[in-house]
């Protein structure tokens, strides 16, 4: 109870105790009104006029009550204002009832005109509160654009809506007014049957596709979804039929501007291949479709661009959505499409537009059961497979699923699917171009890097490292060429003698034709160099024959390397005119001593 309503009620002397169950009649039942109790009061506040419909609500008969005060049917009423003739203007009170029994009234009273009786209006008020609510609701639905709602009576003609046809005077549909007079012949005679039908039964319709034309304009078809139930007074008798008419077409319409927005927002904000697909499946399922593929190039996924003819085989799964979907075997992230056969079908899509499959279409289209087994998810029945097309290149495809009672595809959602395809092709493409140059630029950074340095030749080991080191044997003497480094990376012939090592060093092998000749003598139990001392040759001295036996090739350095496994000649060393680039030549001794080539 409001405040206004509080007030009046304690003016018209009405007791705010509850007895029962708000506005119950006897017996707890609810009062069934067909409209509002009338009485009129003289100038004293007694009855001198008594409706049927007050009868209903009181139990009395317009005999009973007709000159007693009012004030005799109002329970608990103070003994204060049992006197009083002033009516308020509105209030709630609680009236006796024949049986015994209260009920919760709210009354209204107004002045007749040219005379002192007032006019008094009383109905149940739980009655009251489902008129003003209803009026709430009724006012609401009827100022909405996108939504009609059209009450019929019994002969379902128009007893009121806000239906406004696409009319050149623009004027809403009066009452009184038959769907005969706005619609098409044929299609009024549906929509009455479908109506009649819920007005008979009871039974309501809900989103039930209606396809209608104006009777002003009938070469345009207009796809509505009707939901209509029966309307019932307090005595559950029919009294027409209400029915909401929603417009599919700009439904549809402004659904498909809500996604290509959101495509545009979402899509595009990553460099990543992979992360710009995902993206792009993630928008598609489920508002568009109940499952969504990207299949790319493998080309694209490295940063090149795709060959001219794309087929299953050279293309992979990049992204797949929803996340938690059941899929079928051949449908997996990163696996390879498997080619599929040349087919009709498919011609549009090889033109840059998107094929539209049923299940069937998909069937013949395989011609293998297993295969379709294999690809098709599970309660499918609708397929749309669009190319990512950008720049001139077929970069991948969108596949898109409608499983179970979802509606099939249409040719509004193909042209809806070419221009989020183009969108998110331009987005991969993005990707795909930025991932060619990043990869350029850290191959061009690598080739910049400063190279290491060359490797250093090691040091040559001390003699002592020598395997026949502390073994005695004979003394060898002889001169030599020697190729091995000496101060100032230059050449000379050497002359040398041990009585430790078996043989000679292991330069002993290059006789220059020329040049001085270096004496090494060791008498030490290793082959360590001794004193050296300088002289001039003029022809190196031949090498004895007995210095090339067995023992002799055994001793060498344990760390120098052969003239085929180190390189030759050594890194700073420029080929002598009588050394070839593999090695000096090889030398022959004559019978008489003497060395040749």
């Amino acid at each position: 109870m409001d405040k206004e309503n509080a007030k009046n009620a304690y003016s018209a002397g009405a007791s705010q105790g509850s007895t029962g169950v708000s506005g119950s009649g006897p017996g707890g039942r609810r009062c069934a009104c067909d409209g509002p109790a009338a009485a009129v009061l003289d100038d004293r506040g007694a009855v001198v006029g008594w409706t049927e419909t007050a009868e209903d609500l009181t139990g009395f008969r317009a005999g009973e009550v007709c000159g007693r005060p009012v004030q005799e049917l109002v329970a608990d009423l103070p003994d204060h204002l049992r006197g009083a003739t002033d009516m308020p203007e509105s209030g709630r009170v609680r009236l006796r009832h024949q049986c015994g029994d209260t009920i919760d009234v709210t009354f209204r009273t107004t002045r007749v005109q040219g005379s002192a009786q007032v006019l008094v209006l009383a109905a149940p008020t739980h009655h009251v509160a489902d008129h003003k609510q209803g009026t709430a609701l009724l006012r609401a639905l009827s100022a909405q654009n996108r939504i009609t709602i059209a009450l019929y009576d019994t002969d379902l003609a128009t007893v009121q809506t806000n239906a406004k046809p696409d009319t050149p005077d623009g004027l809403p549909v009066q009452p009184g007014t038959r769907l005969s007079d706005v619609l098409c012949a044929d299609d009024a005679e549906n929509l009455e049957a479908v109506l009649r039908q819920v007005l008979e039964t009871g039974v309501p319709v809900v989103r039930r596709t209606q396809q209608v034309s104006w009777r002003h304009n009938s070469a345009r078809r207009h796809t509505l979804s009707l939901s209509a139930f029966r309307l019932e007074d307090v005595r559950a008798r029919p009294t027409g039929v209400a029915a909401l008419y929603i417009d599919s077409d700009d439904l549809r319409a402004r659904r498909h501007l809500d996604l290509a927005r959101e495509v545009a927002e979402r899509v595009g904000g990553s460099l990543d291949v992979v992360r710009t697909a995902q993206d792009l499946a993630d928008v598609l399922a489920p508002a568009f479709g109940d499952l969504a593929a990207v299949d790319l190039a493998y080309s694209v996924l490295d940063g090149e661009e795709p060959s001219k003819q794309l087929n299953g085989g050279n293309m992979g799964n990049a992204a797949l959505a929803p996340a938690t979907a059941v899929w079928p075997a051949g449908i997996k992230r990163g696996e390879s499409i498997p080619p599929l056969p040349d087919h009709p079908l498919w011609r549009s899509f090889r033109h840059g537009e998107p094929a539209v499959f049923s299940l069937d279409d998909f069937i013949a289209m395989v011609g293998d059961p297993q295969l379709v087994k294999y690809l098709a998810p599970k309660d499918a029945h609708s397929m749309m497979v669009a190319p990512l097309h950008a720049r001139g290149l077929t970069l991948g495809a969108i596949s898109v699923w409608r499983c179970g009672r979802s509606d099939p595809f249409t040719e509004d959602e193909a042209d809806l699917m070419k221009q989020i395809a183009s969108r998110g092709a331009l987005a991969i493409d993005n990707a795909r171009r930025y991932t060619r140059e990043h990869r350029a630029a850290v191959a061009l950074q690598q080739l910049l890097l400063p190279r290491p340095p060359p490797t250093r030749r090691p040091p040559r080991p001390p003699a002592s490292t020598c395997p026949q080191a502390g073994k005695r044997t004979s003394a060898a003497t002889g001169t030599t060429p020697s190729l091995c480094p000496l101060s100032g990376w230059h050449l000379s012939p050497e002359t040398w003698s041990a009585t430790a090592c078996p043989q000679a060093p292991p330069w002993a092998a290059c006789a220059p034709p020329s040049g001085r000749s270096r004496t090494w003598s060791s008498n030490r139990t290793s082959c360590s160099p001794g004193s050296r001392t300088w002289s001039s040759a003029s022809r190196p001295k031949p090498r004895p024959a007995t210095a090339t036996s067995s023992a002799e090739r055994a001793c060498t350095r344990s760390t120098t390397r052969s003239p085929a496994a180190a390189p030759w000649p050594a890194p700073g060393i420029r080929h002598p005119s009588w050394c070839g680039p593999t090695g000096p030549p090889k030398q022959s001794v004559s019978p008489r001593g003497h060395h040749s080539p």
